[in-house]
């Protein structure tokens, strides 16, 4: 069978129609035919084997079981490296992306000649999306050991809390919530196949799916001693505010500081005075990454007045110094507690 597949691809790379005529650019001529065309390594075998080692099924096609072929056009450089990648004519389910890597990737192509001199050349090749010519395409599912981030669950979390970037549309709206990103990790612990579940908006699924990229290799997935390729699903936390850091927020100057603050500028409402009520207002609101103060709100209250009073107290403050998490500032929740104590 495989034999017969592999006649197959021979036949229909070199019957793939050419036209005998060049096209000029900015940079040079680029040729469809020429007397010396060029050539991959190994040539259509070296080729197959090529698109067989390093083909990673997209999940999409693997899951609906898509049997299909790609045609690709590209220039090949003078150099022997690949440009000007193209899939002739879509096909979905991640197929045509996989082929366009697959063929941007091949290296040392002997390049063509024309007239004694290397020239650049236009040429295509099918790239087959068929489960029999890739053993190593198979997705498990049941596994001996399942993938790992290096270093564990917590060493993951923090690479993500620390190379999110958080979009300034969902910091503007304070867009709170996780999404989850599912992917492939190859048998070399690479990452490939990255889908996400649109959710939150406001550019988040784009930043969630680009820190997922970034990721350094994971150990792969094993079964019967062997790495194989496997799916996972990794939720990427959106915070627009934290509760607890390494560093918490401070007013400038210290506790003291704040403390005199409030001395100077409180003023005891005269309802609170008649009616002799006293005690503490609890205020919450966010220290942002720059200082500033938002969301300032009640969050228990003795009424008289004294809430309003509490509030504007907290509103009038400067800039804090703001809190830190994996040597970043960031934005967060901070609770405060204004006394109320009658003159004696």
């Amino acid at each position: 069978m495989k034999k017969q597949l592999l006649f197959l691809y021979l036949v229909i790379i070199l019957s793939i129609p050419t036209e005998s005529y060049s096209q000029t650019t900015q940079n040079d001529t680029v040729y469809d035919f020429v007397t010396i065309m060029p050539e991959y390594p190994g040539g259509q075998k070296g080729m197959l084997s090529y698109f067989i080692q390093n083909m990673r099924f997209p999940l999409a096609a693997y899951l609906n079981g898509v049997s299909t072929t790609a045609y690709v056009n590209f220039i090949i450089e003078t150099d022997g490296s690949v440009s000007d990648v193209l899939v002739l004519k879509p096909i979905g389910y991640g197929c045509d992306q996989e082929a366009i890597r697959l063929v941007s990737q091949m290296k040392d192509w002997k390049p063509g000649e024309m007239n004694g001199k290397k020239v650049r050349v236009r040429s295509n090749t099918p790239v087959y999306f068929k489960e029999e010519l890739y053993p190593g395409s198979r997705i498990y599912t049941n596994l001996d050991t399942m993938p790992a981030f290096p270093g564990g669950s917590v060493e993951l979390i923090s690479y993500i809390e620390s190379e999110l970037v958080y979009p300034e549309l969902a910091k503007k709206a304070q867009v709170n919530g996780v999404i989850n990103v599912n992917l492939v990790i190859e048998k070399d612990g690479s990452v490939s196949n990255v889908t996400v579940d649109p959710s939150l908006g406001y550019g988040c699924e784009e930043a969630a799916a680009k820190v997922v990229l970034r990721m350094p290799l994971w150990e792969p997935a094993y079964y019967l001693g062997e790495p194989v390729r496997a799916t996972l699903s990794v939720p990427v936390d959106f915070k627009s505010s934290y509760k607890i850091v390494e560093t918490m927020p401070e007013f400038p100057g210290g506790r003291g500081a704040m403390y005199e603050f409030m001395n100077q500028n409180l003023e005891y409402p005269q309802e609170a005075l008649e009616n002799k009520v006293e005690g503490q207002v609890i205020i919450s609101f966010v220290v942002a990454a720059d200082g500033s103060l938002s969301n300032i709100e009640l969050a228990k209250g003795i009424g008289n007045g004294c809430d309003e009073e509490a509030l504007r107290i907290v509103s009038i403050m400067p800039a804090w110094i703001p809190g830190m998490h994996l040597e970043k500032p960031v934005a967060v929740e901070y609770n405060l507690a204004v006394g109320f104590k009658l003159p004696e």
